[in-house]
């Protein structure tokens, strides 16, 4: 009698522990690693969002940017800094430009700091 109640419990604990692993795995799990985009970024040149507005509207090179994009930036009222990588412009709030790693100046090579981030 005592060896059923033992193995009545040991089934309803693995039948709750796999109740609970189905339940999990369905959730969304955003520090997944597969979530991250790695962009690389040079610290030592952030733009100032009032000169990058002034670019986008000016420069040849920013023709295809539209009046709603325009007035989104316009939006960010001077609390960002813009960071271009290559041919991506990356908007970062200044609260976060505040937490990247100083540049250690050198005069013989270039420093890129690699953040992670959730695009």
């Amino acid at each position: 009698m005592q060896s059923r109640f033992v193995i009545s419990v040991i089934i309803a604990v693995l039948v709750i522990s796999g109740l609970c692993v189905v339940i999990c795995s369905g959730f969304d799990n955003s520090l997944d690693i597969s979530n991250k985009t790695e962009v690389r970024i040079c610290v030592d040149n952030p733009i100032a969002i009032d000169k990058f507005i002034n670019e986008c509207e000016n420069s040849d090179y920013y023709r295809n940017v539209n009046g709603t994009t325009l007035n989104w930036l316009k939006s960010l009222c001077n609390n960002h800094m813009v960071f271009i990588s290559g041919d991506e412009s990356y908007i970062i709030p200044l609260s976060d430009v505040n937490k990247l790693p100083p540049i250690e100046y050198v005069t013989d090579i270039s420093i890129y700091d690699i953040c992670n981030c959730t695009i």
